[in-house]
């Protein structure tokens, strides 16, 4: 990835492919800023069931 502003992101694919893949996903942006190059865009977890 390079550095950049963030324009715009697609929700419903991020969501799909978490609720898909039983993954949480955590967005360390909002649209228009400024991600350097090199930092993470997300936290990634997984789900677990009790």
């Amino acid at each position: 990835m390079r550095s950049g502003y963030i324009q715009h992101v697609d929700y419903n694919y991020l969501i799909k492919w978490a609720n898909k893949n039983k993954m949480v996903l955590e967005a360390n942006f909002q649209v228009g800023d400024y991600v350097p190059n090199g930092s993470p865009y997300f936290i990634i977890g997984r789900l677990t069931t009790k």
